[in-house]
Order: C-alpha cells, then structure tokens, then sequence
C-alpha cells in the first residue's frame, strides 16, 4: 500500500512538471562525464526531498538505518533497483517513452530499507 501511494504521488508530481525531471537514460549517460557534478547535486536534491517527506509522513515509505544518504548511497541504490527490476523499467520506458529516475530512486529506497 505504502509503494502504490508513493508511486502515484511521485507519479502525478511527474506529470504535473512539464517534464523537468531526469529520464534513466540522460542519468546514466551523464552521470560519469562532464555534466556529473549537475547530475549529481540533481539526484541529492531529489534523495534529500523524498528523505524529508519520509521523514515528515506519518507513516514511512522507508526507514533508512542512516538519515543522511550521500550522493554515492544515492547512486548504489538507483543502479541497484534499475537491474533488480529492469523488466517493470522496460514496461514503463514502453508505456511511457522514458523512465523517471526519480521513480527509480523512490522504488529503490523502499525496496533498500523496508519497515517493518
């Protein structure tokens, strides 16, 4: 419940932003050249705004053992969701053109550190 709630906030913001955020694509070509310092202060913003929103949300999407995730954590665990589901990734680039790293980084998180 936790994940479909998330995933439809995160998705409606997506729709609503006349298509600022970052694709999984533009992520991966830029993130080792020389766009990487952009890339890289994009992707903590993004980690830093779903952390506070964790943070401040009555019930918690993610509960990280760390409360402050690097930009290094940040990457790990976009590149580790992206291939642990790269089907449902493929689904979504199928259905929808691109896919959104922010999603890819918000299902990682879930998936990274689940309550219990």
């Amino acid at each position: 419940m936790r994940i479909a709630i998330a995933t439809i906030c995160l998705l409606m913001f997506t729709f609503t932003s006349a298509f600022a955020e970052m694709t999984v694509d533009t992520y991966k070509r830029h993130i080792s050249g020389e766009k990487k310092e952009k890339i890289e202060t994009y992707i903590k913003g993004v980690g830093s705004g779903i952390g506070w929103l964790n943070e401040l949300s009555e019930k918690k999407a993610y509960c990280s053992p760390n409360a402050t995730l690097t930009i290094e954590d940040f990457k790990k665990i976009i590149d580790a969701q992206y291939e642990r589901s790269s089907d449902k990734y493929k689904t979504i680039k199928k259905e929808m053109g691109w896919v959104p790293v922010e999603l890819v980084l918000l299902h990682g998180l879930i998936n990274s550190f689940p309550c219990e």
